[in-house]
């Protein structure tokens, strides 16, 4: 998913209870191959943002350096996938263009803990309090 303006203006929490709960995935991901080579993305996700009953996480990330040249993404993880007591979020995108072409990208997060707090910490207002 792509980086629309309101995404890349996203603003971190300014209450300090929100800041000391800051949520983020790992990933790793090998590019596709262009021009008879591929890199490298790994990282941490920007911290969770809401979207819906869920949450996605911004990924911007400059890939290892191979022939001469990197590339970067800037991409959107999709909503969370839940896995029992864990979650997950898919990604695709596709690299800068450099050196005359580009990589496309798909993986999958690390695993994250579900947490009660995300819920106040989202401040969704579809969620009723028990």
């Amino acid at each position: 998913m792509s980086v629309n303006e309101a995404d890349r203006h996203h603003e971190l929490p300014d209450n300090r209870d929100e800041r000391n709960f800051v949520h983020v995935h790992t990933y790793t991901a090998e590019t596709g191959v262009a021009n008879s080579h591929q890199h490298v993305i790994t990282g941490v996700t920007a911290p969770a943002r809401a979207e819906g009953r869920s949450h996605v996480h911004r990924i911007r990330v400059r890939t290892s350096f191979v022939d001469g040249h990197w590339h970067w993404f800037d991409l959107v993880t999709d909503t969370a996938t839940n896995f029992q007591t864990q979650h997950a979020h898919y990604y695709a995108g596709v690299s800068s263009v450099q050196a005359g072409h580009s990589h496309p990208v798909n993986g999958v997060s690390g695993l994250a803990t579900n947490l009660d707090i995300c819920s106040a910490v989202y401040n969704r207002p579809d969620e009723e309090e028990e």
